[in-house]
């Protein structure tokens, strides 16, 4: 898998007409399965396009999202060795 961005960016070229936040859930069920939802809500933290304020509160919002990834792919080894990568 080529993340987030690859996975929306491949698709694009060859579709200019590409429906982006279809790709993007796409992607998050694809990759995540069960922790699609907390994922989700990890990228969209640090997508810069938000304009989001680092510091600990973010640190601690985005541990709080990989966790409860972690324990939703209970049972999915490629899940969770893709949460184990970030």
């Amino acid at each position: 898998m080529d993340g987030l961005a690859g996975e929306c960016g491949r698709v694009a070229v060859g579709n200019a007409g590409a429906d982006v936040a279809a790709l993007r859930k796409d992607f998050y069920e694809k990759a995540f399965g069960p922790a699609a939802a907390p994922m989700e809500r990890y990228y969209e933290r640090l997508n810069l396009d938000a304009k989001p304020l680092p510091g600990a509160a973010l640190l601690h919002q985005c541990l709080d999202d990989l966790e409860e990834a972690s324990r939703l792919a209970q049972g999915r080894p490629d899940v969770r060795g893709r949460l184990a990568r970030l």
